[in-house]
């Protein structure tokens, strides 16, 4: 049943890739990387670290793994991204708009996407530190194995 699932993953794999680097491409031919700060690449980007979490997640569930466990590292990798990324997607596809608004109000979404970039790198400190005092930590684990 696993490998059933595992298929959706797989697609999702093949497509993103070749379209981030299509539209990578893309930007860099038309743009330049000097001419101007390609504020769609990093919204295309976050769009793709979106869809694959997403995607990890629902392979989770499939798999039927619990990932609303606080004691695993990757619970908080997780949470910090999903924090992260639509609050980047949102203040960088709206980045022209907010530099030219006279609205001091609209400034503010800086300010909101630091509170967010913060939160991303509290939340890997914690999962840092989740793997640092588990009885196995992922390091550990590695170096066993090899």
């Amino acid at each position: 049943m696993a490998g059933a699932h595992g298929t959706g993953n797989a697609h999702g794999q093949k497509t993103s890739v070749p379209f981030f680097i299509v539209l990578s491409v893309v930007l860099i031919g038309k743009y330049g990387l000097s001419g101007r700060f390609l504020n769609e690449w990093v919204c295309a980007a976050n769009i793709s670290y979106l869809c694959w979490i997403f995607l990890f997640i629902l392979e989770s569930l499939l798999q039927e793994k619990s990932l609303l466990n606080t004691d695993l590292p990757l619970f908080w990798y997780i949470s910090g991204l999903l924090l992260y990324t639509p609050c980047t997607i949102f203040v960088f596809a709206l980045s022209y708009f907010i530099s030219q608004s006279k609205n001091p109000f609209i400034h503010n979404l800086w300010i909101i996407h630091e509170i967010f970039n913060t939160a991303l790198y509290v939340s890997f400190a914690i999962g840092l530190y989740k793997n640092k005092t588990r009885k196995y930590p992922l390091m550990n684990t590695v170096m066993m194995v090899t």
